[in-house]
Parts: structure tokens; sequence; C-alpha cells
């Protein structure tokens, strides 16, 4: 318990860091995209299998993802709705597999090679209305109640954190399409915490993510699942900051890179060559 406050403590002194380092920058729509770019960029290779690693694949996946995270980027935080699920699901797999689109799936689901067996499908669309109205609701479920006593487990699954990781779990263990499951629960989970002000979660670590939900769905217990997501997100404001910085710094020796009527400025190529330097 003394941990997961902790490490939620330092979530939010890193979203305040990474605010103020936004707001005082010159560069700060240019840091927003880089930001939500490299979440799609790392949740693209994060969903391939092995044998996909093709460059055309690749590619394709990347650029619905690309679509769908500047959807969710700027769609309006107040209320989640099952069609806006279904439309983002849509922008995803709009090139890869647009079969597997614009409905929910009605055949029964293992998840990956698990012994996980999923929400059956007829009820999925109960359950989807159901998640969404807890995400409003800020109500997400979580079973994080056997050493938490009321007021101390409150306090902390109605964390913007802790139900955007529950809203990734319960998105993963009701399964409601066919494909793209665990794109369209990265992407919801990116609305989740852009509603209260928190950059997008990339997780790095599949190997950890995929043996954690198991792990969770199997016990009903998510502690390892919530320390290896707590620390990724934790990853990922350290590489945002840390990248943020460095766009920031490009006015002391490149004032003019960025001013409009030049060549676009492409970070990506700027932080590897940065990188080079160092």
């Amino acid at each position: 318990m003394i941990q997961l406050k902790h490490s939620l403590q330092k979530i939010d002194e890193q979203k305040k860091q990474y605010r103020i380092l936004l707001n005082r920058s010159r560069y700060r729509q240019q840091i927003e995209n880089h930001v939500w770019t490299m979440a799609a960029d790392l949740t693209s290779r994060f969903d391939l299998a092995p044998d996909e690693s093709a460059s055309l694949v690749q590619k394709q996946n990347k650029e619905g993802l690309l679509t769908a995270f500047d959807s969710v980027r700027r769609a309006p935080k107040n209320i989640l709705s099952v069609p806006f699920v279904m439309d983002t699901h849509a922008q995803a797999l709009s090139v890869v597999s647009p079969e597997h689109t614009g409905h929910f799936r009605n055949i029964r689901a293992r998840w990956l090679n698990s012994t996980m067996i999923l929400a059956n499908s007829a009820k999925v669309p109960d359950l989807m209305y159901q998640l969404v109205d807890g995400i409003n609701a800020k109500r997400v479920p979580a079973f994080y109640w056997d050493e938490c006593p009321d007021k101390q487990f409150q306090s902390c699954s109605r964390h913007p954190v802790i139900q955007a990781i529950e809203t990734n779990y319960n998105l993963v263990a009701i399964h409601p399409f066919t494909d793209g499951n665990k794109r369209i629960a990265r992407l919801i989970t990116a609305w989740v915490l852009a509603k209260y002000g928190h950059i997008p979660l990339a997780v790095y670590d599949r190997e950890n993510y995929i043996s954690g939900i198991e792990n969770y769905f199997n016990t009903r217990h998510p502690h390892t699942f919530y320390k290896m997501m707590l620390d990724q997100m934790r990853l990922t404001y350290e590489k945002a900051i840390r990248e943020a910085k460095i766009i920031d710094s490009i006015r002391v020796y490149q004032p003019r890179t960025l001013k409009k009527g030049k060549v676009p400025f492409n970070v990506k190529q700027f932080l590897q060559k940065q990188d080079q330097k160092q």
C-alpha cells in the first residue's frame, strides 16, 4: 500500500514538472506533438508479433495508430462513449485489418496462448457500456482491496492513473473486438490520462505486461500488474521530460529552426543527432 502511494506521488510530481516545462516553453506544440507521436510509435512496435515486423506492415500499423492517437488527443475529455471507442478502434485498424472494425466480436475468445477464458461474446456490449459508464463516473472496477481499509482504498482506486490502469486491464479482459484489443486498451487509457492532464502511457515491457494481466485475471490481485504499469508510467514521464528539455533547448543554438515558413522541423532526427553526440 505504501509503495503504491509512493509511486503515485512520484508520478504526480513528474506530471507537475512536465506541465511547468510545457507552459514555459516556446515550443509547447512541438513538445506535445512529439510526446503523442512517441506513444503511437511505441504502441505500434509493442503490438506487432515477431513475424509481423516487415516494414510495410509496421508502417501501416503505425499510420493507423497515429491517426487514432491524434483523434484521442483532440477528442472532448468530458464524456466517453461506446461509439467513440468503436470509431477509435476503426481508425487504428483501418489499414491493417479493416474487416474486424465496426462491430464487437461474436465468437469465443482466448487471450494469446494463456488459460484466460475471456468474457462471453453475448455479454460484451453490456460490459462495454458498464465500463464506459464507470470511466465517466470515475468508478472503474478495481480489486485492490486485500490490504486496504476502505478510506485508503478509495483514495488510491480513484486516482486518475489507477483508473487508467484499470481501464487498460478491463478492456483486455472484456476483449470486445476480434483484433486490436491491446491497441484500443492503450488508446482509451491515453484518453483517461489526458482527461486529467497526464501524458499517454507507453508500455515498454511486453513480457511483463502480458504476465501481469494473466496474473491479475487469474488471482484477482493486481499487485504485479499495478507495479509494472506504474513503473512504465514513470519511465514514460522521464523520457518525455528529458526530450522536452532537449527540444526546448533548440532556441539556444538554433533560434530560427522552428519559425513559420521554414522547412518542417523533424524532432525525431534532431533527438537522434543529440544521442549520437553524447
